[in-house]
């Protein structure tokens, strides 16, 4: 009996050690900006021409925490990231503990990361036909990762990192395809493809900070 007293009474330890440490913003309302995702991987349209911007994560992320009622998303000065925004996240990774950078944001906390990863992965199905043809087609699924940190403004100190995943699948785009066709090596994707899988890992990280709002 003893010991079934000692081993609940670690278990509510580490149960209340868990659930103390998994919050890090303040208690409360609190206040965040989206500084933005730097892009580190190779992409371009059909036209040669890199796509760096994908600020449709922010759009992405700040809908996630509106709608959960935790967070109040604060618009940026433009001052602020006035300079390319993976410059910005640079200064940010170098100064951790610093401040200067964020004080004209007018929020409590920002989030930034990167896309880390976009890849993309084609597969072919078929069946026999009746008369012993080979019936089937080629898709494409992308695969997406990010990753991203929560800052405090105010002492320029990284509360907290998390990474986050999609997945979205869509039939092969040949490159005569018109469109908004985005390519990756040597294989075509659909934006709407890409976008998918950019919402899916965006949620994946947006669940993640939520629990520790």
């Amino acid at each position: 009996m003893e010991n079934v007293k000692r081993l609940l009474f670690m278990c509510l330890t580490l149960i209340i050690t868990f659930c103390g440490s998994a919050k890090v913003f303040a208690a409360g309302s609190s206040t965040i900006s989206i500084l933005g995702f730097v892009n580190r991987v190779q992409i371009t349209n059909l036209s040669g021409e890199q796509v760096a911007n994908f600020s449709i994560i922010n759009d992405y992320l700040a809908d996630e925490f509106i709608n959960s009622g935790k967070l109040e998303v604060y618009d940026i000065s433009p001052e602020v990231t006035k300079g390319r925004m993976d410059e910005v996240a640079l200064q940010l990774d170098m100064a951790a503990g610093q401040a200067s950078i964020l004080k004209n944001v007018p929020a409590e906390y920002v989030v930034y990361g990167y896309v880390t990863n976009m890849s993309v992965v084609e597969s072919t199905t078929g069946i026999d036909d009746m008369d012993g043809s080979a019936i089937g087609g080629d898709s494409t699924a992308v695969r997406v990762n990010l990753s991203a940190k929560i800052v405090e403004t105010a002492t320029g100190k990284i509360l907290l990192t998390v990474t986050g995943k999609g997945e979205s699948a869509g039939s092969k785009v040949m490159a005569s395809n018109k469109g908004k066709v985005l390519q990756f090596g040597k294989s075509n994707v659909t934006e709407e493809c890409l976008h998918n899988a950019l919402a899916k890992a965006t949620h994946d990280i947006a669940v993640k900070i939520l629990e520790a709002a």
